[in-house]
C-alpha cells in the first residue's frame, strides 16, 4: 500500500537487533527500553496501528495480576503515556479502503485463517473464514494474530492477508487446545499490496536481520524458548 511501511520496518529491526527477548502488535517484538522506541517509531512514521489482544491485556490488567511473565515484563517497561496511546488505538480500522483486524473484525482471540484442532493447525474453510469476517463491505482486509504469513481470496471475492510476524516467528499456546504456530523461518515478516487493473497484487516479504542477537538477548532474560524460535522460526510444545 505504502512503501515507506517496510522502510520503517527496517528500522524498527535495526532498533530491535536485540529484539525480543519477551514478547502483539508492539509487546512481542520487545525488551525493556526497546518497547517504548517501537512504539515512539510507530507515532513518529505516522503508521495506521491497531491493537491487539497482548496490547488488550496489557492495558487493561492491573500489574499484579498478570499471570504472563511476559507480559509483566514489557508492562514495566512502557510508560504511562505509552500504555495510554496503546489504550486509544482502536481494534479495526480502514485505511484506504482495507480493514485491518487483529483476529476477526469482532473478536482479538481468533485467528481468522487457521482452524486449529487436536490434531494440528489447517488452513480454514472458505465459508467458515467468511462466515467470521460477517457482513463487512471491504474487498481487502489484513489480520494478524496467528504470526504466520498467508494470502487467501475468499469465494466471494474478498482477499485476505496476514502479513505474518515481525519479531516472533514461531511460538506455542494452549487455548483452544495445545498447538504451535510456526513460519519456519527466523526472517521478519511484512506485506506489501500494490493495486493493479485487475485487482490488487501481494507481496509477501522475508526481510533477513540479526536474529541471533535477538536469540542471545532472550537467552540472556532467561527465554530460552523464545530464542529457539528467533533462531529457527519453529516452535515446540
Amino acid at each position: 500500500m505504502n512503501n515507506k511501511y517496510p522502510k520503517a520496518m527496517i528500522r524498527f529491526l535495526a532498533i530491535n537487533s536485540n529484539l525480543s527477548s519477551q514478547g502483539s502488535q508492539v509487546s512481542k517484538r520487545s525488551k525493556p527500553g526497546v518497547a517504548g522506541e517501537s512504539l515512539e517509531l510507530l507515532q513518529a512514521e505516522n503508521i495506521p496501528s491497531i491493537r491487539g489482544n497482548t496490547d488488550r491485556i496489557l492495558v487493561n490488567t492491573p500489574e499484579n495480576l498478570i499471570d504472563d511473565a511476559t507480559i509483566g515484563f514489557v508492562k514495566t517497561s512502557l510508560s504511562h503515556a505509552q500504555l495510554e496511546y496503546l489504550a486509544s488505538l482502536p481494534k479495526i480500522r480502514e485505511v484506504n479502503g482495507v480493514l485491518l483486524v487483529h483476529g476477526t473484525p469482532s473478536d482479538d482471540e481468533p485467528c481468522l485463517l487457521e482452524r486449529i484442532d487436536i490434531t494440528g493447525v489447517f488452513l480454514e474453510a472458505d465459508a467458515t473464514i467468511a462466515a467470521n469476517l460477517g457482513d463487512v463491505p471491504n474487498k481487502v482486509i489484513f489480520c494478524g494474530h496467528s504470526h504466520v504469513a498467508r494470502t487467501v481470496l475468499l469465494s466471494d471475492g474478498r482477499l485476505v492477508v496476514n502479513p505474518g510476524s515481525v519479531g516472533q516467528p514461531a511460538y506455542q499456546h494452549f487455548r483452544p487446545v495445545p498447538h504451535v504456530m510456526q513460519s519456519g523461518s527466523p526472517h521478519a515478516r511484512c506485506a506489501v499490496l500494490t493495486r493493479v487493473k485487475h485487482g490488487w497484487n501481494t507481496q509477501q516479504l522475508m526481510v533477513a536481520y540479526d536474529w541471533e542477537a535477538a536469540a542471545c538477548k532472550a537467552e540472556s532474560n532467561g527465554r530460552a524458548d523464545r530464542a529457539s524460535c528467533l533462531r529457527t522460526g519453529r516452535a515446540s510444545l
